[in-house]
Formats: C-alpha cells, structure tokens, sequence
C-alpha cells in the first residue's frame, strides 16, 4: 500500500525586538527676546525589530505508517535599531513690530531612522516520526485529516484475512432461495473458522451461488446495504465492486454507491461514492484498497441509495467480489 507521510508542524517564530528611540532634534536659541524661537525638531523613527527564525520541520517516518511529530519553536527575534539622529532646529521667527513677540519658528526636520534590528536566531528541528509499519506501494490511499493521525494506533501482530463471496452463503431465505430483505437481517459469517463478522444487511443477498449482490432500485425501496462488524480495529481493506449489468438503470446522477465506517459516536461516515462514470460490471469489476488506519473503526459498510426508486423487478444491483481484511 502507498502510504502519504507528514512531518510535524514548525514552532512559531520569536517576537522581534523592540526598536531604538529616535533622536531628539535641535532647537535655534540663538535669536534675541525679540526673535522668534525655533521648535525642536521631531524624533527619528523606532528601528525595526528583527524577525524571529522559523520553527524546524517535524521529519516524518518515510514509506511508513506514521503519526504527526511537533515543529520546534521560532528562534528570537533579533534586537532593535539604534535611535535615529537628531533633527534639525526649525527657523527663528520674525522680529515683532514695536516691541510686540516675534512669531514662532517652524518646525525642525525629522529625526532620521533607526537602524533594522538583527534577523532572529534559526528554530529548532521538530522531533522525528514515529516509525510504523511497512506495506506495498501499489494501493489507492484515502488520507483524513491530519488531525485523525496525531493519536495514530499502532498494529502489532497484524493478520490478512480473505473473506469470498462465498462467504455470505447464509444470506438467503427461509427456502435457502434468494431474496432481498425488505427489513433489515442480522447474522454472523463465518471465514475459514477463524474469523467472525457479525453483519447488518437489507435488500442483500447471496445470489447464483456465488456473488453478494446490493438491489435498492424497486418500488417502496430506494436502499440496500451490508454492514460488517468485526472484533478490533481495522488496519486496510481491498475488496472488488461493480454493477450486475449495463442495464440496472442506476448512474452518478441518480445513485450513490458508499463505502463507510462507523465512527466512535456511532455515526457513518462516507469514504467514497464509487458510482463513477467508469465503474464496470461484475464480469471485470473495480478494486479499491483503503489505508483505515487511524480511524479507530471495527465497523464498515456498503450502502447503496437511489433517488425516486420505480419498478417490480430487482434493479440497481452492485455486486461486491473478494474482499481483504487487515487487524
């Protein structure tokens, strides 16, 4: 299975220092009672606080299983500018008539600048992933978000299990004949008497003695699902699915064919609609594979829903072929 990995996120940066007080500028005193006296010129600006350093990249485990690490923090910011120099006195006022006050001067020039304070010091690395388990590259991965991997479970001693159409050969009527349930059935299947699945299933059934057909296309119906439970949590699932024929009149516009898994509220959550324009049929049927871990579920299902659903006989029907179990 092809795994997508991601490091931990980069600590904050440091606040950059406070920059230098301007100066203060100079005042023309030079005048006599009678002249006008120059105002002080204004401060330079503060200088500007360097930045402080990125926060270090948490390092993912590669081609494994991962959970998130945590970035180090942003280095400190860098110290302020030096104080901006003095600005000039502004001009002496002009000399009063007969004795009156002379005007006052204008303004001084502004202080110039302060300096750019130092660029902060460089982040520390994040910590390292924890290593996980090792698969093949060749599945299809359906990633959360990132959030569902900060607390990722971690499989010991993982077993494959193959579970056939065959499988859910109890999937019939009272006569042993098939028929799609109108009220939902709950049965065990058993696999290879070492795996136990406690099933939920409506309008489901073991058809032709060897396909697991989903009928929800017939009036007063609209739906059809299984639902698997099993005793711990799964790691990844492969299973096979297609239509019964090119004539059950379902298509993207009027049906969704979802695969789910039950959440630890009890909600089902959808993963895929695999009613695509490219979905074929039992004969040559698509395969999906699906990385559950992290998602801490024991329960899966295929649920297939059509709008407006019309007709006496059992249309719409998807067939479901080998599945792959991994806990």
């Amino acid at each position: 299975m092809k795994f997508e990995f991601i490091g931990g996120n980069g600590g904050k940066g440091g606040l950059g220092g406070a920059g230098g007080n301007g100066g203060t500028g100079a005042s023309d005193m030079s005048a006599d009672m009678f002249t006008g006296v120059g105002k002080p010129g204004n401060g330079g600006n503060a200088g500007n606080g360097g930045n402080g350093g990125d926060g270090g990249n948490g390092s993912a485990a590669t081609n494994y299983e991962y959970v998130l690490s945590s970035g180090g923090d942003g280095g400190q910011g860098g110290a302020g500018g030096l104080a901006g120099t003095p600005g000039n006195g502004g001009d002496a006022g002009s000399v009063g008539s007969d004795g009156s006050s002379g005007s006052s001067g204008s303004d001084g020039d502004n202080g110039g600048n302060g300096e750019k304070g130092k660029s902060g010091v460089e982040g520390k690395k994040g910590n390292t992933g924890i290593k996980g388990l090792n698969r093949n590259n060749n599945a299809k991965v359906f990633r959360s978000s990132a959030k569902i991997f900060t607390r990722n479970y971690i499989f010991e001693n993982i077993k494959e299990y193959e579970i056939k159409p065959s499988c859910f050969n109890v999937f019939v009527n009272r006569n042993n004949q098939s028929q799609y349930l109108n009220e939902e059935e709950s049965k065990s299947v058993v696999v290879n008497n070492n795996l136990t699945i406690d099933t939920k299933r409506l309008r489901c059934s073991y058809i032709e003695n060897q396909y697991l057909v989903l009928s929800a296309k017939k009036a007063n119906a609209g739906t059809a699902y299984l639902e698997m439970n099993f005793d711990s949590y799964l790691n990844y699932i492969d299973f096979e699915i297609g239509l019964w024929s090119t004539k059950e009149g379902i298509n993207a516009n009027n049906s969704k064919i979802l695969f789910q898994y039950q959440n630890g509220n009890g909600d089902w959550i959808t993963i895929d609609d695999m009613m695509k324009a490219d979905i074929s049929t039992k004969e040559n049927m698509n395969s999906y594979q699906y990385n559950l871990n992290g998602y801490y579920t024991k329960s899966i299902r295929f649920i297939v829903t059509v709008d407006n659903p019309t007709g006496s006989a059992n249309k719409g029907r998807v067939a479901i072929g080998n599945l792959k179990v991994q806990k």
